[in-house]
């Protein structure tokens, strides 16, 4: 199992994914057990090719995440039309400012950069601590302070 394990990891996909030899049934372990390796590295390989088309259930094998629309690497570099995509998916607005579109050329490279787990937890987060009520995030995802009164 180690080796095969090892094969995954070293083809890019992901202990998340959801066919890390370790996650596994004993079905399918007996059959990659009989595999040559040429072929397990084959298996490996188109997973991770046909995850990096778009192929939902492949990234989901690979990755533990499909790819969202218009991204098309789980590690980058990832195009504006991916990094919007995704930020449009947390529920941020083009006014934050934040807007992948807004950043710095500085700011957009490090998140071309960062795989796409990384940069949707970095969305997550600041459209979570918006709806906190921290005033900065609220700039950040919406692009205005949003204020609650009671009367």
């Amino acid at each position: 199992m180690e080796c095969f394990t090892n094969l995954w990891y070293i083809n890019g996909c992901l202990v998340e994914g959801t066919k890390d030899p370790l996650k596994l049934d004993q079905e399918e372990k007996e059959a990659l057990d009989l595999l040559s390796l040429d072929n397990i590295l084959d298996n490996f390989e188109t997973t991770r090719i046909t995850a990096e088309s778009g192929d939902e259930e492949k990234g989901m094998e690979c990755y533990g995440i499909a790819l969202p629309d218009n991204c098309d690497s789980y590690y980058g570099p990832h195009n504006l039309e991916c990094l919007i995509t995704i930020w449009e998916e947390v529920d941020c607005k083009v006014m934050g400012w934040r807007y992948p579109g807004n950043l710095t050329v500085s700011d957009a490279d490090t998140l071309r950069s960062s795989n796409l787990r990384e940069i949707i937890q970095n969305m997550k987060s600041v459209k979570s601590a918006a709806d906190d009520g921290n005033d900065e995030d609220q700039l950040n995802c919406y692009g205005l302070v949003r204020r609650v009164h009671f009367t």
